[in-house]
């Protein structure tokens, strides 16, 4: 199949070259190019809202009146096959656009690293197993180094595993290859600037500042916001009742889980031995001469023991939401403006060219818990405007 050139907003070429991706990914487009010529010529005669009736349950569906772009935001759980799968589907519904703008979930470096030619396993665990110095100087300091450390550890035990971290992005660049007037926007922050700003969300001056109001956005990220219809939102209910992506979830889910199980396994532990020998100490000063623990020693050791297991879950509950705050709920508005610029880029070519660019199509592959955070800025800008 003959690969047609397409452009890169938000990051550079390799070396000025274009590098097959198909190498790396098991999803390959199923058109070749002179059937998508030929589908194209006949778009005309079909119903543009026919194409979008199928969707799975993680794609919402959003349409711009004044560009008359469709917009299809894909909600993905990184690493997982069926949401490569979802990509797959998306691409093929939308094989009849004439211009499509693919907005991924990546800074520059990470999307140079997709497009990598494959390497040697071995090769390719030494290239991911960075000393922790590596990872502090990179990240500028020791917190938010060992923070990157924690968190790439979890795609080194995806990759250990068999699974295949980034496929659905992999899938995503794949198809924009073989489409014409095709363009990949970079739409994420850097990860050091990510990294950064969730270390300084997490320290004791500012773990508490907005907790509240970070709570409170929580449900319509889940279920979606009431002013959308169920067609522009993601359900996580509807989710949950998919055994297959349940089943895949559950698998890349599990090191997070057995993660947070150990930690708050340690912590408390820690809190207990702080407080036990406090407690001790108390005991013996006041009891010199008594040999066996007394009935409010082994209360209190109890006590201790409960109120370490609940200050560390509590703590844990915190990080949680203000891990969500940062990685989701700031992130979200990154790749909003991203879209809209693009969205902005297609009206201004056109009308700077004076031409006519039928039903232009912008996908966006992103995390799944994105997609309602992504859909509440389009609807709140549409309502302001």
């Amino acid at each position: 199949m003959a690969w047609v050139c397409y452009g890169i907003r938000g990051g550079n070429l390799i070396d000025g070259k274009y590098i097959r991706v198909g190498a790396v990914c098991k999803f390959k487009p199923r058109l070749n190019e002179r059937k998508l010529q030929k589908r194209v010529i006949t778009r005309c005669v079909n119903n543009s809202d026919d194409r979008f009736v199928d969707l799975p349950s993680t794609v919402v569906h959003l349409h711009d009146s004044k560009s008359g772009c469709d917009i299809l935001v894909i909600g993905c759980v990184h690493g997982s096959f069926q949401s490569a799968a979802d990509v797959e589907k998306v691409f093929e519904l939308t094989q009849h656009a004439s211009h499509t703008s693919v907005v991924l979930e990546l800074c520059d470096q990470r999307l140079k690293t997709l497009r990598a030619p494959v390497v040697s396993d071995s090769k390719k665990n030494r290239n991911h197993k960075l000393p922790l110095n590596k990872y502090i100087r990179n990240f500028g300091g020791i917190g938010p180094g060992i923070l990157a450390f924690i968190l790439s550890s979890f795609y080194r035990i995806h990759t250990a595993i068999g699974l295949e971290p980034g496929i659905e992005f992999r899938a995503a660049v794949e198809y924009a290859k073989s489409r014409p007037n095709s363009v990949l926007i970079c739409g994420d922050a850097t990860a050091v600037q990510t990294i950064r700003r969730l270390y300084s969300s997490m320290s004791p001056a500012t773990i508490f500042s907005g907790l509240p109001e970070a709570i409170s956005r929580l449900f319509p990220y889940f279920f979606g916001s009431r002013q959308n219809s169920k067609h522009e939102r993601v359900n996580f209910f509807q989710i949950l009742s998919e055994k297959k992506r349940v089943q895949e979830m559950s698998v890349l889910l599990l090191p997070v889980f057995l993660f947070s199980v150990l930690f708050i396994q340690i912590g408390s532990g820690i809190f207990e031995i702080l407080t036990s020998s406090m407690i001790n100490t108390t005991h013996a000063q006041a009891s010199p001469d008594t040999l066996y623990p007394s009935e409010d020693y082994i209360f209190l050791m109890n006590i201790s023991e409960n109120i370490g297991v609940a200050f560390i879950v509590l703590l844990s509950c915190i990080w949680v939401i203000r891990f969500f705050d940062e990685i989701v709920i700031h992130r979200d508005l990154i790749l909003y403006e991203s879209i809209q610029n693009e969205i902005q880029s297609i009206t201004r070519s056109r009308n700077q060219a004076n031409i006519t660019i039928e039903s232009p199509v912008v996908i966006a592959v992103v995390g799944l818990l994105h997609v309602n955070g992504i859909v509440q800025h389009f609807t709140r800008n549409n309502t302001s405007e």
